[in-house]
């Protein structure tokens, strides 16, 4: 990472992928709302379909399995 960046959340994603969200400065309601509405822009044109997986998660599924993060607004 670079200096003033930090690990905001990980998880994982499915089997055999996880994530980590990366950011730089200060991150409330209003930039979660933003990164939201920019990854359902890219889940409605995805680059390339994962030959890998069984089955497409949708943003509702994601959000129904999800574990409630401790600030409350990122579950």
């Amino acid at each position: 990472m670079m200096a003033g960046e930090r690990e905001l959340t990980t998880g994982l994603l499915s089997k055999e992928t996880n994530f980590r969200l990366i950011v730089g400065g200060p991150v409330g309601v209003k930039e979660i709302e933003r990164l939201i509405a920019k990854l359902e822009l890219d889940q409605e044109s995805p680059a390339e379909p994962d030959q890998n997986e069984d089955h497409e998660w949708t943003y509702a599924e994601c959000r129904s399995t999800a574990t409630p993060h401790p600030y409350g607004f990122l579950a």
